[in-house]
């Protein structure tokens, strides 16, 4: 009779523990959602959509001269070149 007892007690104290993790999700999902529909109304009072069309990704960077080749070692001259 007690491992009946204690089966029973087991499987209730399973069922109070599922309980409270249904409960939690249930809430979690509806503040979530309701934290969602706030941070919508604002975006679309700031003008958010418009700003993001509008503006678009930055232009790419600008991509400086770069000679050809490289300058001569420390202490040579370049060729070609009147330098004195």
């Amino acid at each position: 009779m007690q491992a009946l007892e204690d089966g029973l007690s087991a499987l209730l104290e399973f069922l109070a523990k599922l309980l409270g993790f249904l409960l939690i999700l249930v809430i979690g999902y509806v503040v979530a959602k309701l934290i969602a529909k706030i941070i919508a109304k604002v975006l679309q009072k700031v003008g958010f959509d418009k700003a993001v069309e509008k503006g678009g990704p930055p232009p790419p960077p600008v991509r400086p001269y770069v000679q050809d080749t490289p300058p001569p070692p420390y202490g040579q001259e370049q060729q070609g070149s009147d330098q004195h």
